[in-house]
This record gives C-alpha cells, structure tokens and sequence, in this order.
C-alpha cells in the first residue's frame, strides 16, 4: 500500500475555534493544501438572545452591548482564519452561524454538502459555547463525516497509518465509507476489533478486510480485551502502543426530546482522544 493524498476529498468544512491555536482550522488548511479541496471555515456566533430575552424589557443599550461582546470573537477568529488559509494559498471561504440556542440549523445545511467535517475537541481550559452540541450537530443533524482533533494537536494532517474500530454496527459502516478516501491513501490501515463480548457474524474484522480488500486495501486486525470494561480506553491504548495517525469509529447515539444522547464509547473518545478521530452516525 502506497501513501498518498486522500484525493477524493473536494469539500472541506471546518467549525473555527474563537481562540487560541485553532489547530481544527489549521488541521483543514494543511488537508485542503494537499488535496487541492475547497475550505469552509465557519464561525460560531454565541450570543443566546432568544426572542423571550429581547422582548423582556431589556433596555436596547444593553442588547447591543450583548450582540457586541458576541460578535467580537467571531470577527477576530474569521479574521484569523483568513489570515492563515490565505498564507497557505488554499480556495476558501468564510462565514459565520448562529450558536445562540445551541440548534446550530445554519451549521448543519452547510455541513450536508462537504466530504469532510472538521472541528476541534472540546478545550476544558478554554470552553466555548457547547462544542458537544456542535459535534451532535455535524454527526446526527447533519450526517456528515466528522474528523474531531485533539485540543493538543499540532495542525497538520497526518494520515500515513490508520486504525479502523469496528464493531460491525451501521454507524462503524458509516465511518468507514466515509473514511474510504483516507483509507486508499494510507500506507497502512489496522481493524481493531475490542472482545467485549458483542456477537460478530463470522470471525470478527474478516468482513470489513475483505470489504476493504475489494477496495485495493491490504489490512492487519488486532483483537484486544476491553480495559476493565471501558471500550475507548482499550482503542486508545492501542492507538498510543502502535503509533496510529488516525483513528476511524462508528458515533452512537440517539436524539431525545430535540436533543442528541451520545453513547457511552463515543462520549468517552471524545473526552480522551489523543489522535484525530473520523467519526460517522
């Protein structure tokens, strides 16, 4: 297998971080970079002036002070991600979506026509806004392939060595065809199978290397024990233990009263994930 660029992917959109490193947009810049693809950056605007709020009597002054405070970070964030996408010399373009009452509409529409979403992990010394919700938003609302980075992470796109979770659920299926132009691309791609007692039809990991085979892919499967029953913890270990770039999971989860319920595993990847991680419902 030669490692190549994942060509296939034309349509990039990235979530920019108000603050700090914003290593998801840097992320985007260097994969658009490679491939020649067209760069999204979208900046959320957290205001949280609901209709009930403005008709409340509050004084108008201090609504547009409210709007102001909100519409500052955003303006210097796009400002910032202009900046960077166009010292890469990149195509792209930049706009803002509302992240008032945490529904993201605006997001989602976008996020429906892009190969790839890609958005930063939730920073616990720099929160903002309700960054779950916009990874809900990308995965379940919109339903778009979603490559979740690291809050540690530098800003390039490796992609050289691949892991796969599967579990041979609909959502682990998802992931890899969306995951399909990274995986061609890769000079290696490992199926790690976690023994947590779930019922495979045949011996576990041999459909998706067959599927993938048919694909041109050659792939290494690698059984491992769950650590003390905890799923993500067993993928990360393996994932620190074989020096993966990039790891490719199914995103479980279920919609309650307009709200979004993560699974456990994936709540939990999103809370520890130590590699960039491809992410399909």
């Amino acid at each position: 297998m030669t490692h190549g660029k994942p060509a296939e992917i034309r349509d990039v959109l990235t979530v920019v971080d108000l603050a700090g490193r914003r290593p998801a947009a840097a992320h985007a810049i260097d994969l658009a970079a490679q491939t020649g693809a067209h760069l999204t950056g979208l900046v959320p605007v957290f205001d949280y002036l609901t209709p009930s709020v403005i008709g409340g009597g509050i004084p108008a002054s201090v609504l547009a002070d409210i709007r102001a405070s909100a519409e500052q970070p955003a303006r210097e964030a796009m400002k910032a991600f202009e900046t960077m996408a166009s010292a890469a010399g990149i195509s792209f373009e930049a706009a803002r979506f509302d992240g008032g009452e945490g529904e993201f509409e605006e997001l989602a529409a976008r996020a429906r026509l892009c190969d790839v979403a890609i958005v930063g992990q939730e920073d616990p010394e720099r929160p903002e806004g309700d960054r779950r919700a916009v990874i809900e938003t990308l995965l379940f609302s919109a339903g778009a392939p979603t490559l979740v980075v690291p809050y540690i992470a530098g800003g390039q796109h490796r992609g050289a060595k691949i892991a796969v979770a599967w579990d041979g659920g609909r959502p682990a299926g998802r992931s890899v065809r969306g995951a399909m132009p990274f995986l061609k691309a890769a000079e290696s791609v490992s199926v790690i199978v976690v023994d947590d007692g779930s019922r495979f039809v045949g011996e576990p990991g041999a459909d998706l290397a067959l599927f993938l085979a048919r694909h041109g892919l050659s792939v290494t499967i690698l059984r491992v024990p769950p650590v003390e029953r905890d799923v993500a913890a067993a993928m990360l270990n393996v994932v620190s233990d074989e020096g993966f770039d990039m790891l490719v999971m199914g995103a479980y989860g279920h919609s309650r009263f307009r709200q979004f319920v993560l699974g456990g595993t994936t709540r939990d990847m999103l809370e520890m994930m130590t590699v960039p991680v491809l992410m399909a419902h």
